[in-house]
């Protein structure tokens, strides 16, 4: 394995992480907005909200850890 700084390696974990989500919370959110059905959409938003919303509180967690 190479070296490097473990904290560095973590935190660059984590922006990956962070960017694959956002990107995933985006696309349903595409999704929901190309419904026809209101529910649907509402769903599939309040869903991509709180992925968004706990992901967020994990990963400013995780970064804490890694410091």
């Amino acid at each position: 394995m190479g070296g490097g700084d473990p904290s560095e390696s973590g935190q660059a974990s984590l922006d990956t992480y962070e960017k694959t989500l956002q990107n995933m919370a985006d696309f349903e959110k595409s999704l929901a907005s190309h419904s026809q059905l209101d529910c649907v959409s509402a769903l599939a938003n309040t869903h991509a909200n709180f992925v968004q919303d706990l992901s967020s509180f994990y990963i400013k967690a995780a970064r804490e850890a890694v410091k």
